[in-house]
Order: C-alpha cells, then structure tokens, then sequence
C-alpha cells in the first residue's frame, strides 16, 4: 500500500509530542547535567516537529522558497532564545516556559504578516511559522543548557560564541528533511525518518562541541557523542528502508566497470 494512503501526524500532534519531552529535557539538563544523554534523545522530537512545520507549509508551493520559511521561522524561534539569555544568564525557573511561550506567540505573528501583508495565502501558515518558531525555541534553549553547566571554566558568557552555529545547525536539520524528499513521492514517514537523522547528526555535533569547550564538560560531550552516534545508526536504517520500499528501482549512474 502507497505511504501516501497512510494517516499522517498533524503539526499540532508532533509538536505535543515535542513539547511535553522537550520541556522535560531541558529541566533536566538545568538540574541535573550528568543526565544530558538521556535527555538529548527526549530533544529529538522537537526537530521532527520543526521540520513537519516546514513541510506542511512548503507543500503549498513553496519550491525554492522552503529555505527560505526554514531561516525566517527558526530565526525567531532561536533569537527569543538567546535573548532570554542576556535578560537572565541565571537561567532561573522560569525558563524555559517564557521562551518556549513567547517563540509560540511572536512566531505566530510573522505568520499572520505573511498571511496579511505579504498576502502569501497559505491556510496553514500561521499555525505553523507558530510551530516552527516554538519547536526551534526549545532544541535552542536545550543546546544553550547542555553547554553552560555551571563550573569554573565554563559559563553562560562562554556560550554567546555557540549562538550561531546552534542557529544555524538547527536551520539546516530542520530545514532539509522537506528540501532533501520533496518531489512527487514525498510522504510524511520518510521525510520525518531523515529529520530524525539530522536530529541526531545536529546533537553529535554538539557533543563534540562540549569536548572542546571544557574538561568540565568532557562526560557530557562524550555521552553525547555516543548516545547520538546510536540514533544515526538506527535512525539511518530505518529513513533507508522507507527509501527503499518507496522506489520503484535502483540503478547504477556511474561509470561501468573496466572491460578486461
């Protein structure tokens, strides 16, 4: 049977999905560092929802223009992030609520000028510039915490240097699902299975990161590292079976073999 035929998750499902855990991960990191591996894969769900929104947008007939919803809904998203961390280095117990809230609400107002100004006629899109701000805002503030343990040799100061690359690798892992499966076989299962890919190719990233930030940090980039280096593996098998299952037939396009 088609992928297509198959029920697909609503943006408003995934983004529960991610919201909840994403929370969870976050606090968790706050409270208690030393479980940053557990709580990296609870942070995954939040770049399958991100890279849900774009797709559910870009199907309208974006084309070259699914880069361009990627960049402007995650800009607000990870910049009510870093934000947050100059009013409060302190990171006290209201974060990460105000972020995730405030990513929510301001993203939801870029979709409705897009709608209202720009006059793009999208149906979905301020539910989803909402969602993509959001989902953006709690992988952000998650990155921001795993690579500011409080110690001697590592502070919040330290992280400003990090802010754009986590823009960036955020963009891009939740931009390129869509951008790297649309076509007239694009479903939701095989594009989502790729997300979750570069979900865990983006954390791995960062792991690595926090070995090069401080010996304080070297357990958690290290576990980091090993945790997300497992969910590529297993995450790579299973985007490939989809692949797979959804192709009619593999040929080889390189150069023959030498005749002898």
């Amino acid at each position: 049977m088609s992928t297509d035929m198959k029920k697909e998750f609503t943006s408003q499902e995934l983004y529960f999905i991610a919201l909840v855990p994403g929370i969870i991960a976050i606090l968790m990191v706050k409270f208690y560092h030393p479980v940053t591996p557990i709580a990296v894969i609870l942070i995954w769900p939040a770049f399958l929802s991100g890279a849900n929104a774009v797709r559910s947008v870009a199907r309208y007939g974006l084309g070259t223009g699914t880069a361009s919803i990627g960049y402007w809904g995650t800009a607000v998203g990870a910049t009510i992030a870093f934000i947050s961390q100059f009013i409060n280095p302190a990171y006290n117990f209201v974060s990460p609520y105000f972020e995730i809230l405030s990513a929510l609400i301001v993203g939801a107002v870029t979709g409705i000028c897009a709608q209202r100004i720009i006059k793009m006629k999208i149906p979905v899109m301020i539910r989803d510039s909402a969602i993509l701000a959001s989902s953006t805002a709690i992988i952000a503030m998650f990155l921001l915490g795993m690579l500011t343990e409080y110690s001697a040799s590592v502070t919040t100061v330290d992280a400003y240097i990090t802010y754009p690359l986590i823009y960036i690798a955020t963009t891009l892992a939740i931009l390129h699902p869509f951008n790297g499966s649309m076509g007239a076989g694009e479903n939701q299962r095989r594009t989502l299975r790729l997300s979750a890919v570069e979900a865990s190719m983006t954390t791995a990233l960062f792991g690595l990161i926090a070995l090069l930030f401080s010996e304080a940090l070297f357990f958690t980039g290290i576990s980091v590292i090993i945790v997300s280096a497992a969910g590529f593996v297993i995450f790579v098998k299973r985007w490939f079976s989809a692949v797979k299952e959804d192709t009619y037939e593999f040929a080889w396009t390189g150069y023959p073999p030498a005749e002898h």
